[in-house]
């Protein structure tokens, strides 16, 4: 609601008109900290990263000076963080989370879950600096802290779970990330569609392993419950299609593959449109499978 009332307000201004006009609603640092992230949130609405960029800086400089309260503080950190990742510059967004971070271990303590929360949003933008070891043991301690907390099958553990896995899977840690993987499938069930990522790179992991059997086999399963979620011609479904046909392909069952994959590029230009980058990745995975069959 805050967020239209904003828009409307500032529509047809520039992005220096807009972080003026909010960051001066008053004089008093908290309210210029609402203003600042009222104009962070209608640029990033607008597309205006750069400008958007800019004000995370003033954000930070702003609870910089201690006057915004320990709860103004957190949430400017956070936006200001999430801006930089949106922008790319991973290295920033790591260290305004560690300033967060640092604020809620400050104020709750060591184990306290809004410090394990700012933990797992460190460990995320560490892992897009491509420091998969120090994600890692980011997400094992806050692993370890709601597994004490919450129990084993917690949906709070579950996600922790799926997150340290696929951190451990780019790290070629393939073993590991299944027995992960095979815990939070079996935690969520088959029910739900978020049910379906984890699926999805359980399959994965089976295949660099070799076991394509048993990555085809999650991968059917997770086809039938993408058609019962979202329908058979939603991109998720087609995706998951074309996910079969090339683990089938490459376990030899290649006729079946070549009959998954044409009728999945047929969805494609029929849903999509050929224009779409989707459909024209389809045609050339399936082109090449189609002249390797002969």
């Amino acid at each position: 609601m805050l967020e239209r009332r904003l828009a409307k307000m500032t529509q047809g201004e520039t992005p220096e008109e807009v972080v003026q006009g909010l960051r001066f609603l008053s004089k008093r640092p908290r309210m210029q900290l609402r203003g600042l992230i009222g104009a962070c949130n209608v640029l990033v609405e607008r597309g205006e990263m750069d400008a958007a960029k800019g004000v995370a800086g003033d954000i930070c400089a702003l609870v910089g000076s201690g006057r915004t309260g320990h709860k103004g503080t957190v949430y400017g950190l956070e936006r200001a963080a999430h801006i930089y990742g949106r922008c790319g510059d991973a290295e920033r967004s790591v260290a305004v989370w560690e300033m967060a971070l640092e604020h809620e271990r400050a104020k709750h303590g060591p184990e306290a879950v809004p410090t394990v929360a700012a933990t797992q949003y460190l460990a995320g933008a560490v892992r897009s600096t491509g420091d998969l070891s120090r994600a890692v043991e980011l997400q094992r301690w806050a692993l370890r802290c709601l597994r004490h907390r919450d129990g084993s099958a917690s949906e709070r553990v579950l996600k922790a779970e799926e997150e340290l896995a696929i951190t451990l899977y780019e790290q070629h840690e393939y073993a590991e990330a299944q027995g992960l993987l095979e815990h939070v499938v079996d935690g969520l069930g088959d029910a739900r569609p978020e049910a379906r990522v984890p699926r999805l790179w359980l399959a994965s992991t089976l295949n660099k392993q070799g076991d394509r059997e048993g990555a085809a086999k999650i991968r059917e399963a997770t086809l039938s419950m993408s058609q019962r979620f979202y329908g058979p011609e939603d991109r998720r479904t087609l995706n998951d299609v074309d996910h079969l046909a090339v683990t089938l392909w490459a376990s030899g069952q290649r006729e079946r593959a070549r009959d998954l994959m044409e009728g999945s590029l047929a969805s494609r230009e029929r849903v999509l449109g050929d224009d779409d980058p989707d459909t024209q990745a389809a045609r050339k995975r399936f082109s090449a499978l189609r002249d390797e069959l002969g």
